[in-house]
C-alpha cells in the first residue's frame, strides 16, 4: 500500500501546524507574567534590594520565593563592574533563590514561543509538493491557519483535515 507515506507526509504536516500553533497558545497564556517577570528582573539588574523586596512582597507564603533563610544560587556570570560584561567560567555571582526561580520559570514561558516558531517554520519548509493543494485547501474552507489562531479555529482545522483524510482513505480503501 504505496499511500501510507502519502498518508503520513499529510499527518507530519498537520501535526507540525498544530504543535506550533499549541506552543504558542501556551505562551500566550503567560505572556502577562513573562511581562511582570521581565520587570523585576530588569528591576534586579538595575536595583538589586528593591527587585527582591518586591519579589518577598508578591509571594509572602512563598517559602522558595521569599528566601526565607539566606540561600542563594552561584549562577555563572560577570561579577566585576557593567562596563566589563566578558563572562569567564571562574566568575561567579551570588542571586537571591527566588530570582533564580523568576528566571528559571521566564525561560519556561519564552521557550514555548521559540520552539512555536521553530515549529511552524520548519513545518512551512517540509511541506511535500502533494500537500500544498490540500493545506491551501483547508485554509480556504477552515481560515487560513495562523501560528495566532484561537484554540477555536485550531480545533476546526484539525477536526476537517482528520475528516477528509478519513475519507481520502476510505474512497482508496473501496477502490482497491
Amino acid at each position: 500500500m504505496h499511500h501510507i507515506g502519502h498518508f503520513q507526509a499529510r499527518v507530519r504536516t498537520i501535526r507540525g501546524l498544530i504543535q506550533a500553533c499549541l506552543f504558542y497558545q501556551l505562551f500566550q497564556i503567560r505572556s502577562q507574567q513573562a511581562q511582570s517577570n521581565y520587570k523585576i528582573l530588569r528591576q534586579y539588574e538595575q536595583d538589586p534590594n528593591s527587585a527582591h523586596q518586591q519579589l518577598r512582597k508578591k509571594n509572602p507564603n512563598d517559602r522558595e520565593s521569599t528566601g526565607g533563610s539566606s540561600t542563594t544560587t552561584l549562577s555563572p556570570a560577570a561579577s566585576t563592574s557593567r562596563s566589563n560584561r566578558s563572562i569567564s567560567s571562574k566568575e561567579m555571582v551570588t542571586v537571591p533563590m527566588d530570582l533564580y526561580s523568576l528566571s528559571f520559570y521566564q525561560n519556561k514561558i519564552l521557550h514555548h514561543l521559540m520552539w512555536a516558531h521553530r515549529i511552524w517554520k520548519e513545518t512551512h519548509a517540509q511541506i511535500p509538493v502533494v500537500n500544498r493543494d490540500f493545506i491551501a485547501h483547508l485554509d480556504r474552507i477552515c481560515g487560513n491557519l495562523k501560528m495566532d489562531s484561537d484554540l477555536r479555529d485550531i480545533a476546526i482545522w484539525l477536526l476537517t483535515s482528520v475528516k477528509w483524510m478519513n475519507e481520502e482513505y476510505g474512497e482508496l480503501k473501496n477502490a482497491t
